[in-house]
């Protein structure tokens, strides 16, 4: 019981924390920036995991905390696994929301709802050649419901993200946007 109820009182807290940084990061996210059509960007499918249980999108009505968020992102997801991406498919960075390492990179977190089971989590950049996607995993969660995790985007882009959980896969396609001079863009 000791076990459980430690493990409950992290994921509340990791939960708490990642709410903050998702909405402080990704909250303002221009609606009028569009992907190009070379990058078939995923559109959320307002699926999540049968037992997750947070409000649906128009149940915060409007100055309601994460009301915002919700006119942004949606579900997306499958009998195993779910997340929240962009309603447009475009993920906006901003130097100061968001962690930019020394080589000018994004780090950024998602907050996955999965199954009881290990979860792996990979990614490529579909229009270019680019470095590796940047994923940790948080530890010590493969047997929890939710699993959050640090993904860093190396360059702006189209991006494609795969979460492996037991035997299912979910895979999406976003176009990662640094918000800086278009020069400094590679």
């Amino acid at each position: 019981m000791r076990k459980y109820c430690l493990g409950l009182l992290i994921f509340f807290a990791q939960y708490f924390l990642f709410s903050i940084s998702a909405n402080a990061q990704w909250s303002s996210q221009p609606a009028n920036i569009t992907a190009p059509s070379t990058c078939h960007v995923t559109k959320p499918n307002g699926r999540k995991v049968a037992w997750q249980t947070f409000e649906r999108p128009g149940q915060r009505r409007p100055g309601q905390p994460g009301a915002d968020f919700w006119k942004i992102y949606e579900w997306h997801g499958n009998k195993s696994v779910s997340t929240w991406l962009p309603r447009n498919g475009v993920l906006v960075f901003r130097p100061g929301s968001n962690i930019t390492l020394e080589d000018g990179s994004i780090q950024t977190k998602f907050l996955w709802f999965k199954a009881r089971k290990p979860m792996s989590l990979a990614g490529r950049r579909l229009d270019t050649t680019a470095p590796p996607l940047g994923v940790t995993l948080a530890q010590g969660t493969d047997d929890g419901l939710a699993q959050p995790s640090s993904v860093i985007f190396p360059t702006p882009g189209c991006w494609q993200i795969t979460s492996r959980v037991g035997p299912d896969s979910l895979r999406f396609t976003l176009w990662i946007v640094f918000e800086r001079a278009a020069s400094a863009q590679r």
